[in-house]
């Protein structure tokens, strides 16, 4: 017979996957799942669909009550992140937990927004709920870390990636760099950009390769295009211009791009962002507090080896993904980072939380920057 905590994290992994299914459609809000058990077996469950959309609590107790149940004292509800005490987009959910009944709940974490920050626990154990906390936290804030980053710092989440070879480039000496992981590979990035918020890349990746950086073999909504400009020499042509929604696409730059081709960009339907520059370049950390506005909790970088560097220069990337393809190109130039240059092994950056696997013939490594 499984213990209580077993029976716990059960049914919390059960939540975490439903929590992801909102992953890509929740933004800025949490992507959260809830389950609601009687006598070892899921009656009920729900999670958050889409921003401004009922929240997980309220999902699974509305499909109780057209399921036909009602709210029994020995019903346990679990939920993925700590109960919203407040008005915003949707009522509090603690009152619709109260309201309906239930009277055990599971949580995995604590809500780091301050609307919430335990008050969502104080208020539930007021009304007589007992609340056991803690079940499978690390995972449930795994699942929202760019959440969490977000509503601490005010800053984005960033998750840089690239496909290199055996001998670490990134394309040949030439430039050519199609392709070097393969198709399974491609399809994951894909998944990748639809949890993110907004893709980005620098001007030199935009000129070169003429991206389109929308979504292909997945479904959803196109995140934001994020290019780092600060001379606005995107051509007006441009598939991230001349595309099915412009408005989608964010030219970040500086007060040195010409005013005429500024208006052009605006007037094909994109939007122009003027931030600082250091020198001759964009000020990063200008340009991502720019984004606040937009709501941008997280981004999928997927920026050349100079805007790389200067990303992890600036301390700007949580986490890395790097696609290993079994080939040697040879060659000097176009290694992921060469921007950033470090004297002694010592002041290497470090990752930690190193996940390995192999999608067919490509080795993926994805980690957590050390901070």
């Amino acid at each position: 017979m499984s213990s209580k905590s077993e029976l716990h994290e059960k049914y919390m992994e059960h939540a975490l996957n439903l929590a992801k299914k909102g992953l890509g459609s929740v933004s800025p809000n949490p992507a959260v799942g809830s389950v609601i058990v009687r006598e070892n077996k899921i009656i009920a469950e729900g999670f958050h669909t889409a921003f401004g959309k009922a929240h997980a609590e309220v999902e699974a107790l509305k499909n109780l009550e057209l399921s036909g149940y009602i709210a029994e004292p020995s019903d346990t509800m679990y939920v993925t992140l700590e109960p919203c005490n407040h008005y915003g987009k949707t009522p509090p959910c603690t009152e619709a937990i109260i309201h309906a009944g239930i009277k055990n709940l599971v949580v995995a974490m604590q809500d780091p927004n301050p609307l919430v920050a335990g008050s969502g626990i104080q208020r539930l154990k007021q009304a007589g709920v007992s609340v056991t906390t803690g079940v499978l936290e690390d995972q449930a804030k795994h699942i929202n870390r760019a959440f969490i980053k977000n509503i601490i710092s005010n800053k984005p989440f960033v998750r840089a990636k690239w496909a290199m070879t055996l001998d670490g480039k990134m394309a040949t000496d030439t430039g050519d760099s199609k392709w070097i992981s393969g198709e399974s590979s491609r399809k994951l990035v894909h998944k990748w950009r639809l949890e993110s918020d907004a893709v980005l890349i620098g001007s030199g990746t935009a000129n070169k390769d003429n991206p389109k950086l929308n979504l292909r073999f997945v479904k959803g909504v196109n995140p934001y295009r994020l290019i780092l400009d600060s001379q606005a020499r995107l051509p007006i042509d441009s598939n991230l211009v001349v595309c099915d929604d412009p408005h989608k696409t964010v030219l970040i730059t500086t007060d040195l791009a010409p005013q005429s081709k500024v208006r052009s960009l605006k007037n094909a339907g994109i939007q122009v962002i003027e931030v600082n520059r250091v020198g001759q370049h964009i000020d990063l950390n200008s340009a991502f507090e720019a984004l606040a506005p937009l709501k941008i909790a997280s981004i999928f970088s997927e920026a050349g080896p100079k805007l790389s560097g200067a990303l992890l220069q600036a301390g700007l990337i949580d986490e890395v993904a790097a696609f290993i393809s079994p080939k040697l190109s040879g060659g000097s130039l176009f290694s992921p980072f060469n921007s950033f240059k470090i004297d002694a092994m010592e002041n290497a950056v470090a990752l930690e939380n190193i996940q390995i696997q192999m999608v067919d013939q490509d080795v993926l490594i994805e980690a957590s920057v050390r901070r």
